[in-house]
């Protein structure tokens, strides 16, 4: 999931010139890790809260969105919610917004 996004790439489209600077390769390489390591903690963290999800008793703003994915998935009216806009929402509400 995380691998849809390449870090360093919005950095080196709006500074171009930042390419020819010594190291900053590796430091987009290594920013690009702690990107992945972040949306693999968050995922666990997801996969974990759906594990635990009971329906008649959410106890978080996850467990609705959740609800919410799991009510659009049996009814065809509403619009779907997978797993990237549940993980896009939760690094919203830490982040608020994606890691670039």
């Amino acid at each position: 999931m995380a691998g849809e996004f390449a870090l360093g790439k919005a950095e080196l489209d709006m500074w171009p010139w930042l390419r020819f600077i010594p190291g900053m390769k590796a430091s987009f390489r290594s920013l690009e890790q702690v990107r992945e390591e972040v949306y693999q903690f968050f995922q666990t963290k997801i996969n974990l809260q759906r594990g635990n999800y009971d329906d008649s008793n959410p106890s978080c703003l996850l467990d609705n969105i959740l609800h919410l994915q799991k009510e659009a998935e049996t009814d065809l009216k509403k619009e779907h919610i997978d797993d990237q806009h549940v993980l896009n929402i939760a690094m919203n509400l830490i982040f608020a917004g994606k890691l670039y």
